[in-house]
């Protein structure tokens, strides 16, 4: 679902994406068989929360605002900028 939010967006639809801190994060940062806990996450949700806005989600939910905001920020710039070659 996150690689398409762009689709689901050109409907028309109002996507809201809550994958703060989910196990589907611990498990992608799982080291040595061990899956993160849910507060190793939160950078982790913070790259998935500044993905989902890029692709045009319409609001996520996270726990930790701060991190996710600055990613979303950084993100919102980089798109913004001019490209160079």
């Amino acid at each position: 679902l996150l690689q398409h939010l762009d689709q689901l967006d050109s409907l028309g639809h109002k996507v809201l994406v809550a994958g703060s801190r989910k196990r589907f994060l611990g498990t992608l940062l799982t080291v040595a068989g061990k899956s993160a806990t849910p507060e190793e996450r939160d950078a982790a949700t913070a790259a998935i929360t500044a993905i989902s806005a890029y692709r045009g989600a319409w609001a996520v939910r996270v726990h930790d605002v701060g991190p996710s905001l600055d990613a979303v920020k950084v993100a919102a710039r980089m798109a913004a900028a001019p490209t160079t070659t």
